[in-house]
């Protein structure tokens, strides 16, 4: 927490003790609280969100049960949720989204533990548009909003994939 001087520069919350690094990155502000990945050694690197006091900085959802780690980060914000992606045993490496009540998997876009490793997370009009992979159609344009989550189109068709990239909400 920092007012723009050092000396209002402040530890809000040790989030990982003694030796262990807490490692905070991903930081985005959403909802009125700061939302990001941490490390603690009990959770590995885990969701967190912060109102920017001690007590209020805690560990908001623990995805991947146990000490591995989900590792979320690419926070995006779209309508009135926050997208992100996050890795756990049962799915692999999917999108995930948060309204600040309740966090959820979009989708198992890659079905079982294997990973549709979303990338490109764009907010276009309050819907997220990303770059996934599933075995049929290999890496395509997605989109997911509150509702549901769909392939919008297998531009390459087969399992080759397109590998859209450099999305950007226009008009």
């Amino acid at each position: 927490k920092c007012d723009g001087s050092a000396q209002g520069t402040v530890l809000v919350r040790d989030i990982a003790t003694g030796v262990e690094h807490g490692s905070p990155s991903d930081l985005k502000a959403f909802g009125g609280l700061l939302y990001f990945s941490a490390f603690q050694g009990v959770t590995g690197f885990e969701l967190w969100r912060s109102d920017g006091t001690a007590t209020g900085t805690q560990l908001f959802v623990n995805i991947n049960t146990g000490s591995e780690s989900s590792n979320p980060s690419l926070f995006t914000l779209a309508g009135t949720n926050l997208g992100f992606t996050a890795k756990q045993k049962s799915t692999g490496k999917e999108l995930w989204q948060t309204t600040g009540a309740s966090t959820s998997l979009t989708k198992d876009i890659n079905p079982g533990a294997g990973s549709s490793n979303p990338i490109h997370l764009t907010n276009v009009g309050g819907t997220f548009y990303f770059q996934a992979y599933n075995p049929i159609s290999g890496y395509e344009l997605w989109r997911s909003s509150s509702s549901e989550t769909v392939l919008v189109g297998d531009f390459y068709v087969g399992s080759g994939g397109s590998y859209p990239a450099n999305l950007t909400a226009i008009g």
